[in-house]
């Protein structure tokens, strides 16, 4: 080939023809040096799950639970109780527990019943607790202590809504008169 077409460099007549298995092979062998930035890597990264999330994903109900206890953030145990409810899981993760598995469960829901947040999941778990391990009850001094803990706090915020409850009721009758009083005084239509 002698005729040489002008402006075309070297470069660019050694380049493989498209459709050739040297074409699409191009640039594999190329390392960038350190100056070069490195875009793309190899590939996307997996989002790594949290112990409870994998122990969820291999229907482990009672380490993933165990998992979200140890993390002693209210929001994930709460979160990970009304996914186990959802599965229909709870039971099986409350079950078969000793002394020592039990004791953070219980504490946990001493703890966060009588919060607003988590009340109507944990009341469900308190439930659950009471009727799997009322038999064990009189056993282990620290697990009656917690029962005992949690039918208090059970028993305090019941009552707090009582009082609630018949404050509405006096602040209802009294926003009624108020509301009376000024309607026949003319100051209100």
């Amino acid at each position: 080939r002698d005729t040489k077409e002008p402006g075309r460099d070297r470069k660019q007549s050694l380049a493989p023809p498209p459709g050739t298995f040297r074409h699409f092979t191009r640039g594999r062998g190329y390392a960038p040096t350190v100056a070069e930035p490195v875009v793309g890597g190899d590939g996307p990264k997996k989002k790594k799950l949290r112990p409870h999330d994998e122990a969820l994903r291999s229907f482990r109900y009672g380490d993933a639970l165990d998992e979200a206890l140890r993390t002693r953030d209210p929001t994930v145990v709460a979160a990970v109780l009304a996914e186990l409810e959802r599965r229909g899981g709870r039971a099986a993760a409350l079950r078969g527990r000793d002394e020592k598995r039990l004791e953070p469960v219980l504490a946990f829901v001493a703890a966060h019943v009588a919060h607003p947040r988590y009340a109507s999941a944990l009341s469900g778990v308190a439930d659950a607790l009471l009727d799997a391990y009322a038999s064990k009850l009189g056993g282990a001094p620290a697990v009656d202590e917690l029962f005992a803990k949690i039918r208090q706090n059970v028993a305090d915020e019941a009552a707090a809504q009582e009082d609630l409850l018949g404050l509405a009721g006096t602040l209802d009758v009294l926003l009624c008169h108020n509301d009376r009083m000024l309607r026949e005084s003319g100051l209100r239509d």
